[in-house]
Parts: C-alpha cells; sequence; structure tokens
C-alpha cells in the first residue's frame, strides 16, 4: 500500500492524473482487504483531492462519493475534526458537481468567461487542497522537491532524518506550479509561512519545519513523537521505500551556504553553534533553537541550562560581531565571498543581521 500512495503521488505531480487514481483505488482495495478503516478514510481523501484538479470536472461526482464514504468513516471512528474538513471537502465537491452540469448545460456561455471557475469556488477548491494535502496521509511533507530529486538543503535534511528513523511519509512538492498556488493558503489555513518550507505535518496538524525536525532528531525524540502521534514505521526487517533512492537534484547544488564556510570557534562553543544554525534556519523560535542546542550538549557561558531568553541574548551579543565578519567579504573555502554566493539568499544570517 505505501509504495501505492508513493506511485499515485508521484503520477499525480507529474501531470497523469488518471493514472494517480487508479493507483489510489488499488490501494484502496488492498486497505479494505486489510481491515484498516483509518487508513482507507485517508486514501479516499488522496483520491478525492486528486479527482477534483480535473479542470472540466470529470471525476466531481465520484469525488464527491468518496469524500462520503470518508466522512461515514470518520464518524464511525469519532474524529470532530476530521468531519469538520470532510464536510468542507464535500460542500466543494458539490459546488464542483453543479458547475460541471451546469458547464455541460450551458457550455457555449461558460466557454466564453474568462474562467469556468467562479473565485469564490476557486478559493474553496484551493483551501480544500491544502487541506487535503495535509490528511492524504498520517504524515505528509510540504518540501522542495522531491525524495528522489531534491531541491533545498532543508528539505534533504528532513527526508533524510524520516527515513533513517524507519518513518513512513508522503510528500509534496511545493516547487511546481500547483504548489505556488497553495503556498497563501498555508498561512491562512495553518498560520505557517510558505518561507519555512518544508513543512511536515502529522495527522493534518502542523508537527514543525526543518528546525524543530533536526532538533528532535538531534534529541532522540524524533520516532517517538511521531509514531505517538499517529505515523507509521516499516515493519522489521521491512527497506523503507526511499532508502538508497534520495538524490539532490541539479539546482540543490552547490550547498547552499549554512555558516560552516566561516569558522565561527572564536564566539565560543554554543554561540558559533548558535550563529551556524540560525544562518540555516533563520532567527526566531529560540525556544526550539534551545531544545536543539541543549540535546547537543551545549550550555551557558557559565554552565547554566540553555532557555530561549538566554539563547536569544546570546545571539544579540554576538550579531555585531557576525555582521562586521560578513561585511569584510572575505573568500570561503568554496572560492566565493558573500557578495558572489550563487546561495547567497538561502543563508538566514543575511536577513537576521538586516536591523543591526
Amino acid at each position: 500500500v505505501p509504495l501505492r500512495l508513493q506511485l499515485a503521488d508521484s503520477l499525480f505531480r507529474s501531470g497523469e492524473r488518471t493514472g494517480s487514481v487508479d493507483q489510489y483505488k488499488a490501494a484502496l482495495e488492498a486497505i479494505r482487504k486489510e481491515g484498516n478503516e483509518e487508513m482507507e478514510g485517508q486514501i479516499l481523501v488522496g483520491m478525492a483531492f486528486t479527482m477534483l484538479q480535473s479542470e472540466d470536472g470529470d471525476g466531481a461526482e465520484e469525488a464527491l462519493e468518496a469524500l462520503q464514504k470518508a466522512l461515514a468513516l470518520a464518524e464511525k471512528s469519532g474524529h470532530p475534526g476530521q468531519q469538520m474538513f470532510l464536510q468542507r471537502m464535500i460542500a466543494q465537491a458539490k459546488d464542483r458537481v453543479e458547475q460541471t452540469a451546469g458547464k455541460n448545460k450551458e457550455e457555449d456561455e461558460i466557454v466564453s468567461k474568462e474562467s469556468a471557475v467562479p473565485k469564490q469556488i476557486e478559493d474553496t477548491t484551493l483551501m480544500a487542497c491544502v487541506e487535503g494535502l495535509v490528511h492524504r496521509a498520517p504524515l505528509v511533507l510540504l518540501m522542495n522537491g522531491t525524495p528522489d530529486q531534491v531541491k533545498c538543503q532543508q528539505s534533504l535534511g528532513v527526508v533524510k532524518a524520516l527515513v533513517e528513523n524507519s518513518i513512513l511519509f508522503d510528500t509534496f512538492d511545493v516547487a511546481t506550479k500547483e504548489g505556488e498556488a497553495i503556498k497563501p493558503w498555508l498561512k491562512q489555513v495553518y498560520d505557517c509561512d510558505p518561507k519555512e518550507i518544508p513543512l511536515l505535518f502529522l495527522k493534518g496538524k502542523l508537527f514543525g519545519g526543518a528546525e524543530k525536525v533536526l532538533a528532535c532528531k538531534d534529541e532522540g525524540s524524533l520516532d517517538k513523537l511521531l509514531l505517538e502521534g499517529g505515523a507509521k514505521k516499516t515493519e522489521e526487517g521491512e527497506d523503507h521505500p526511499w532508502n538508497g533512492k534520495i538524490s539532490q537534484a541539479a539546482e540543490c547544488e552547490p550547498r547552499p551556504c549554512d555558516g560552516s564556510h566561516f569558522e565561527w570557534a572564536e564566539l565560543g562553543e554554543t554561540a558559533g553553534a548558535l550563529v551556524e544554525l540560525i544562518a540555516k534556519v533563520g532567527p526566531g523560535a529560540w525556544d526550539t533553537k534551545a531544545e536543539a542546542l541543549s540535546g547537543r550538549g551545549l550550555k551557558g557561558k557559565d554552565g547554566e541550562e540553555l532557555t530561549a531568553e538566554l539563547v536569544q541574548k546570546i545571539w544579540e551579543e554576538v550579531a555585531p560581531k557576525v555582521k562586521d565578519r560578513l561585511e569584510s567579504n572575505p573568500e570561503m573555502e568554496c572560492g566565493h565571498s558573500c557578495n558572489t554566493c550563487p546561495t547567497k539568499d538561502e543563508c538566514g544570517l543575511h536577513g537576521a543581521l538586516d536591523d543591526w
């Protein structure tokens, strides 16, 4: 089943909607034989979401039927959050069915319009797309690229962390036309910044971005947190579907500068590690940074435990020195300076120092 779902996602991303639906149907048949109603509901949602992407509305009635079945399963299992989500998707699917019926009845009139989809329905569709994406598997990673063609270092780190912990996950490539369309809705629906992608969703709820995932991995708590939240692992002795298949896309190279091209030891071990962390993920989220640094056994100058307040204070103390270092524009071991670095925009230090 996991392999069929991976194939369904791959076909969908390549524009093969019919092939993707076929794989969902095969996965659905297999999971019903296993009697796993929770996974059945998730597959129904994924299949319905795929069907609703047809520009001509073909498949809208079948998508509606699938969503109604998923709602019945959610009501049976007593998940009010899933029920509310599915009710919104069902309303959107009904709109699509009515729209398609109207199009067939008055085809000439509709074709003459700039768009066959009214703005309100289009917005509802995009919102449903976002919710459908993050609910279509227990664990869903919105990333730049795909595991076999990763397009950013943060996404690469998260994929590797999940695979190394044998955690099963679904993915969606936001570095596509479809991905760009849903980015604004990530903020509205889940109050998260699309710039923080990759974003990991557990049972339809935001778990966190690269910073949190990698911090949990360093602490050794990643698999425990994800499994307790409902994620699945590979069976004992079974290879992970992405094991040995992870690779970087050409546009992911050269490696974005993460601050490690400079030697920050002069700032102190903890401050130096913090600077490198900010270079990777930017400033803010000081509590998560405190957890990540503490997980590496680091402490304050006087041996005190790291807190959000202390970590922010450390950054404020070293930021002027970091800014002076970057403004001196030294040549790094890669042969570039900050001014000529092809991945300068991906380094969080420059934005973090704008106000200094």
